[in-house]
């Protein structure tokens, strides 16, 4: 684990971003104190924040955890096969 400052990390941030690729994990301070964290992240991870993000935008809303039946829908006419040799014809 590396301790770096923010300006430090901007000044070096390429070879922070190596460092991380790699498997370092970074501590960034501001003023001498732990703020945040930067690490790599694994398929699974990309996967779950890509999730997080859309869920927090509101794009998609996270399932119930149980399927229900579905029900089959019935709908009214003739046949599509009917339908398709009249478009056809």
């Amino acid at each position: 684990m590396v301790r770096v400052g923010i300006r430090e990390l901007k000044a070096r941030l390429g070879a922070y971003l190596k460092k991380v690729q790699r498997g370092t994990t970074v501590v960034i301070t501001d003023r001498g104190k732990p703020r945040y964290l930067l690490h790599r992240l694994d398929e699974e991870d990309a996967a779950a924040e890509k999730l997080a993000f859309l869920v927090a935008r509101g794009a998609v809303r996270p399932g119930s955890g149980r399927l229900g039946k579905a029900k089959p829908i019935q709908a009214g006419g003739p046949p599509a096969s009917e339908l398709i040799s009249e478009e056809r014809g």
